[in-house]
């Protein structure tokens, strides 16, 4: 998700412990370091983030839009209590914040999500 970032602790982004995993900890961190990766791993639900616009490991929006972009594709929260679903709650997320969060600077630059773009792939 290349936006402006979204809340790794936030209640809705988990994963179902039955639900297999694609990158676990160790295998994000592996491709990390070889692929000389800026950003961390943060759970299971998103285990890669960084924020390209700062250039900082923080990968939380203020105003919450990545947020609700991530939420509609991914969101995993039990509806039973409050939680939301998006469209593939069993899916992992790539948070990949190219906004910062500095209001004076609305805009990204084009190299800041292209570098966002090819990290992602």
């Amino acid at each position: 998700v290349i936006d402006t970032g979204a809340d790794p602790e936030h209640r809705d982004f988990n994963l179902d412990p039955d639900v297999p995993v694609r990158y676990n900890e160790a295998a994000m961190q592996a491709l990390i370091e070889l692929l000389k990766l800026p950003g961390k791993y943060y759970s299971p639900k998103i285990p890669y983030g960084f924020n390209y616009a700062d250039n900082v490991q923080t990968i939380k929006d203020v105003d919450e839009h990545g947020l609700h972009v991530a939420g509609t594709i991914g969101a995993n929260g039990n509806i039973e209590e409050g939680g939301i679903q998006g469209v593939a709650p069993h899916v992992q997320l790539l948070i990949m914040k190219a906004f910062t969060n500095d209001q004076a600077h609305s805009s990204v630059y084009e190299d800041t999500w292209l570098k966002a773009f090819d990290d992602s792939i």
